[in-house]
């Protein structure tokens, strides 16, 4: 199932339909892809500049709070926003936690 949650996330960013792409991400890292929280984080940055879609920082903001999470719970050690393209320092997720 992870696998087909990835593909159809994929799917999804080829045509344009962003909101459906994060939830079949988000249901493949629930199932542990990390690469599908990877690509969340991604999205969240093209939304956050407008890079291809339409600028919406709420909608990029959820995007990395919804991994933040599970995926990346620490701060960077830099300091920065989570979303700012730098190394996260790895974690591992609490147990049964899944992305909202």
């Amino acid at each position: 199932m992870m696998e087909y949650y990835y593909s159809m996330g994929q799917d999804c960013l080829h045509t344009g339909s962003i909101d459906d792409a994060v939830t079949y991400f988000r249901k493949a890292a629930n199932l542990g892809a990390r690469e599908a929280a990877e690509e969340i984080c991604q999205i969240g940055e093209k939304l956050e500049k407008g890079e291809g879609v339409s600028k919406d920082e709420v909608k990029a903001e959820n995007c990395w709070n919804r991994v933040q999470l599970r995926y990346f719970p620490c701060q960077p050690s830099s300091g920065q926003n989570v979303h700012e393209g730098h190394q996260w320092r790895k974690a591992e997720p609490e147990k049964g936690k899944t992305l909202p």
